[in-house]
């Protein structure tokens, strides 16, 4: 699948493939649209989220890393272990996309993207299982946001 995503490392890449398998073109684009959304939320990230989800030395070398190229800093000092611990963010009212129907499929594919990444082995459990089950909470709670904002 050919995408325009830019600053998400190719694993990501390999993600949309594989949710967009077997799927109507309005449902690959819309997961295009999430997986771009994701690549400005690492790259606008505030630091103060940074600084609560993984420190303050990691903030502020986020910060300098900036410096050179905001879009792909995060990418540049960090990994998918940290990716799971800023994801919560992601799904928070502020980051979510303004139709309701991505905002959904945003908090479906950050539920597929946790398990995902585990299965393919490019995170460390054994450094972020905390940050993953919050992470899984996160989209508990996230989707019963959205259930509340559909009811009449």
């Amino acid at each position: 699948m050919e995408t325009n995503v830019h600053h998400l490392p190719p694993d990501l890449a390999d993600f949309l493939v594989h949710v967009s398998t077997g799927r109507r073109p309005q449902t690959s684009v819309r997961y295009v649209r999430v997986l771009e959304h994701l690549a400005r939320f690492v790259a606008e990230i505030k630091l103060d989220v940074v600084a609560h989800q993984l420190g303050t030395d990691c903030a502020m070398l986020l910060g300098s890393e900036r410096e050179f190229d905001c879009g792909s800093a995060f990418w540049r000092v960090f990994g998918y272990d940290e990716l799971v611990c800023c994801l919560p963010s992601f799904i928070e009212d502020e980051w979510l996309l303004p139709q309701h129907a991505d905002a959904r499929t945003q908090v479906s594919l950050t539920a597929r993207l946790l398990p995902w990444m585990r299965r393919r082995g490019i995170i460390d459990m054994s450094l972020c299982a905390c940050a993953y089950w919050d992470a899984e909470y996160a989209v508990k709670k996230a989707r019963a946001r959205l259930e509340v904002c559909a009811k009449p």
